[in-house]
């Protein structure tokens, strides 16, 4: 590329065989941010002014003007990156958020009417959205802050890119994540999120999913007090019974949960199934070593019945 806009392709051998001019026209803009060791964005400066950020442990609770009066206010969830609320001058705004955390829509609090609604690629990249306010929300993909001038999202350690896929910094923390230290989310941007942006973990709406998940294993572990009750009673029979009902009711369970909280099952068909089994065959040893449980109870109890006999002489 020469300077305005000029380029040449060339051939193999190094010789010029076509010269094209390119003539475009591209808006320079300078961006500047002021950050502290911790890593958080407190100041930003451009053409149109100074913008300062006001923080409430990881989350931005106010966008103050150079005079420090507040443009924009926010409320968040007991999580990170849970954004509720977002207030600009008297009007007042709601979240609605997808399974892996992303902005969907704005609510408006007045009416109940939905003023923005966004739409994402698998990798955040904005493939559309409406509304008059959708570019005053800074809350968008996986809840980050998104730069509607860059087009770039700020993952608090490091910035990223839709449109690549990738980090725009190397991972601080090196190759925890894998060999490729630009990598987002281990190329798995469904299922996992990186809100610190030093390390990937389950999105919400998996984590979610588990919490169901672990209601639904509690609703296993009384059909598992049912079993061992059928244990005692019924033997091996009533134990692989029960077991097996457990199986059923278990990744029926866990696929319901998913679909209910918008969460994808990570692992292809899911874990739970394989606990299942695996309480299934417990049960059943349980229920077999309560047969011979009995069986010894019932020699024991024969065998000191006959030595009362032989003392007491009968």
């Amino acid at each position: 590329m020469h300077a305005g806009g000029e380029y040449w392709v060339e051939a193999d051998n190094g010789n010029v065989s076509v010269s094209v001019s390119l003539f475009f026209e591209c808006k320079s803009e300078v961006q500047y941010f002021r950050l502290p060791p911790n890593g958080d964005r407190i100041e930003r400066a451009n053409d149109t002014g100074t913008t300062y950020y006001l923080y409430d442990r990881e989350d931005v609770i106010a966008i103050l003007n150079e005079t420090g009066a507040p443009v924009k206010e926010f409320l968040h969830g007991i999580g990170i990156d849970e954004p509720v609320a977002m207030k600009i001058g008297a009007n007042i705004y709601y979240y609605a958020q997808d399974g892996l955390g992303s902005t969907v829509a704005l609510i408006n609090a007045a009416d109940g009417n939905v003023v923005a609604a966004y739409r994402y690629d698998a990798w955040g990249t904005l493939q559309n959205y409406t509304g008059t306010i959708a570019t005053k929300n800074p809350y968008l993909f996986t809840g980050r802050e998104y730069d509607w001038q860059t087009g770039i999202y700020y993952y608090r350690a490091r910035s990223y890119d839709a449109n690549l896929g990738r980090f725009l910094q190397r991972d601080p923390n090196g190759m925890v994540d894998g060999t490729n230290m630009y990598v987002y989310v281990g190329n798995d941007p469904m299922n996992r999120v990186d809100p610190s942006g030093k390390g990937c973990g389950w999105n919400w709406g998996c984590i979610n999913c588990m919490f169901w998940c672990g209601l639904a294993s509690v609703v296993g572990i009384g059909i598992i007090g049912g079993i061992l009750a059928a244990a005692v009673g019924g033997g091996v029979l009533g134990a692989i019974t029960a077991g097996i009902v457990a199986l059923m009711l278990a990744p029926t369970l866990y696929l319901a949960c998913c679909n209910k909280c918008g969460a994808i099952p990570s692992i292809p068909g899911g874990v739970l199934p394989i606990i299942s089994a695996a309480l299934a065959l417990t049960c059943a040893v349980v229920g077999t070593i309560s047969i011979i449980a009995r069986l010894v109870c019932i020699v024991s109890v024969g065998v000191f019945f006959s030595l009362i006999r032989i003392l007491l002489g009968i």
